[in-house]
């Protein structure tokens, strides 16, 4: 980051923050922004996931609904209007969820029983997002807004396999940007 850029940067090779002053694991948990989901907003996103999952858009609903309630706080954080999309295509979303400033955002949501959770995309799928946002549910309607990483800092990560032999890319903690209290 220079003094003319505010915005920081990643190395290619290891993904690692350069020149950056903070990354996530540096930032308490608590002092990230937390987005709340009003019942009627949960009732709704609720319907969506179950709908999602009975078009066959998608095959868990836990896992879909978690992902949604993920993606209803990012839109409650983003400045403006933001729709979440929960239309059932049959070859998926296009790869990203938001656009916002000119850039594409994929949200991932990580699940409550993480306490310090890395940000984790599925490798089976092309990264199209210009940045991929990491979003913790807390309980059924809070959602901390944790982090982000650019696309070439997600495909510059090791692959992993999960408990289910999924290939996924992990994205560490000290790798992300945290967001701002607010965006403007």
């Amino acid at each position: 980051m220079t003094d003319n850029d505010r915005t920081p940067t990643h190395d290619a090779g290891t993904g690692s923050l350069i020149n950056s002053p903070i990354s996530v694991a540096d930032v308490d948990p608590n002092d990230l922004r937390v987005e709340r989901i009003s019942s009627s907003e949960y009732d709704g996103t609720q319907a969506a996931a179950k709908r999602l999952v009975s078009d066959g858009g998608c095959d868990s609903y836990k896992a879909t609904l978690a992902g949604k309630i993920g993606e209803k706080g990012f839109a409650k954080y983003l400045p403006g209007e933001h729709d979440v999309d929960s239309k059932v295509r049959k070859n998926g979303d296009g790869g990203w969820d938001f656009e916002y400033n000119g850039a594409t955002w994929d949200v991932k949501t990580v699940e409550r029983h993480r306490n310090y959770p890395d940000l984790t995309v599925d490798a089976m799928t092309r990264l199209r997002a210009d940045f991929y946002a990491l979003v913790h549910l807390l309980g059924p309607n809070d959602v901390r807004i944790v982090g982000y990483a650019p696309r070439e800092v997600v495909k510059n990560q090791k692959l992993t396999l999960n408990e289910y032999d999924r290939a996924y890319y992990r994205v560490e903690r000290d790798k992300l940007i945290p967001f701002p209290p607010r965006l403007e």
